[in-house]
């Protein structure tokens, strides 16, 4: 009987032991932050070392090889050094943006693949008196690490608008094309440029609205706005100019998961060849049946201060 009760003594704990062992090895699960939460957070994190002018802080929110196309510039910075340097010569001491604040707004965002984000909205730059220095329009490309967002590419221009004097308008300083080394997607870039420029000069809305993936975003410095969907694009697409477009390919990145992004510059010219407009352009694109769609398209003029 003695022998008996301390043998349901012994398993007794062991069964407490097996439970106490069982309870550590449950795992909490950690519940990600939803697409526009890590865009919230992203945002106000900017927001943050722009107000603070905290460049090294502002650079850090980019990977290492970001790309940062913007209106003031007419060729991409490239690599966190030269982002850097951008940030330092806009809010750096001296610098017409030194002590500025920003306002960001989100007008939408979107996951397009397990580790690209997707979004876009409007930006405003003000004075220490709230003075509006300067507004604009954003259309951006994350990289998702470990349940955060850093930018793969930033496309943002101002909507100020430009005076055209051809007295003083700045020269277009031509960049170098993109030629390709055999990337296997990089052609059907290519053919999805030609074919926009194409349809933009022959005016063909319709034809041009489906160069756009059916729930694309556009948002361009010439719009009010930025445009989602279908219908909202063709909108803004459309203009009754006979200015003819040309664009070109600057740089090319392959994403995996069939996603691309590309920048490039492009120009504008009246029906005597003259220069209206010229600036720069930063999209991404989905490879469907065997041709690139736009998923979202930013682009804006060229204005020097």
């Amino acid at each position: 009987m003695k022998k008996n009760f301390i043998v349901m003594l012994l398993l007794t704990a062991l069964i407490v032991v097996a439970c106490k062992t069982k309870e550590k090895e449950v795992e909490i699960e950690v519940i990600q932050e939803s697409p526009l939460e890590m865009m919230q957070t992203s945002s106000n994190n900017f927001k943050k070392y722009w107000d603070a002018g905290a460049v090294d802080e502002l650079t850090n929110e980019f990977t290492d090889d970001a790309i940062r196309v913007i209106g003031i510039s007419q060729a991409p910075y490239i690599g966190k050094q030269e982002i850097k340097l951008s940030f330092q010569n806009e809010l750096g001491e001296g610098n017409d943006l030194e002590g500025s604040h920003i306002e960001v707004t989100t007008a939408v965002v979107r996951k397009v693949s397990p580790n690209v984000l997707i979004g876009a909205g409007t930006w405003n730059i003000l004075n220490s008196n709230n003075i509006s220095l300067d507004n604009g329009k954003w259309g951006n490309v994350y990289e998702i690490k470990d349940g955060k967002i850093k930018f793969l590419m930033e496309s943002a221009y101002s909507s100020k608008v430009v005076v055209k004097d051809s007295s003083s308008a700045p020269e277009i300083i031509k960049l170098n094309n993109y030629l390709g080394a055999g990337e296997e997607n990089f052609e059907k870039i290519q053919e999805s440029i030609v074919r926009y420029v194409a349809y933009y000069n022959a005016k063909d809305f319709d034809a041009l609205s489906n160069e756009f993936t059916t729930d694309g975003i556009r948002t361009v410095s010439s719009s009010d706005s930025v445009a989602i969907g279908s219908a909202a694009i063709k909108s803004s697409l459309k203009n009754e100019t006979l200015n003819q477009l040309e664009a070109t390919i600057v740089g090319y990145r392959d994403l995996g998961n069939s996603i691309v992004i590309a920048h490039g510059q492009w120009n504008e010219t009246d029906p005597s060849g003259a220069v209206l407009a010229f600036g720069q352009w930063g999209n991404i694109f989905k490879i469907e049946d065997g041709q690139a769609k736009l998923l979202m398209e930013s682009a804006g003029e060229f204005w020097s201060k």
